[in-house]
């Protein structure tokens, strides 16, 4: 049998020593006069998140040029607080050198009941 939780600290250890700062930034929602039920700040600033991430190149293999696309970068991460909505956060900006990429899609590796790791897949 496999050791869920056991697999969850390997890829947490490796991350953590192989990876590099990154900052999730959440979607802001902009007040609009016309439509004041609609919520939303006028000068709000996004919300946002660190984590320990490390970002790759997709394989040659995985670019199909219809999904992922040339230059994109997935990202492996620990993202904390638990359980993510997937359209929670929007961007990744990399604090070593201030890229900013959007993020298209983040999959949760999850079997069973144990939470190993987000795939995110970025653009820029």
């Amino acid at each position: 049998m496999v050791d869920y939780a056991r697999l969850a600290a390997v890829a947490e250890r490796l991350i953590n020593a192989n990876g590099r700062t990154l900052t999730f930034q959440e979607a802001v929602t902009v007040a609009d006069a016309t439509e004041p039920w609609r919520g939303g700040a006028a000068d709000a600033e996004p919300a946002s998140a660190e984590a320990i991430g490390v970002v790759i190149d997709y394989d040659l293999r995985e670019i199909d040029e219809k999904l992922v696309l040339r230059g994109d970068k997935r990202c492996f991460t620990r993202l904390p607080g638990g359980d993510v909505d997937s359209k929670k956060f929007v961007s990744v900006v990399d604090s070593d050198n201030g890229e900013v990429w959007k993020i298209v899609q983040i999959n949760k590796i999850a079997p069973g009941t144990v939470m190993l790791v987000y795939d995110i897949q970025l653009r820029q």
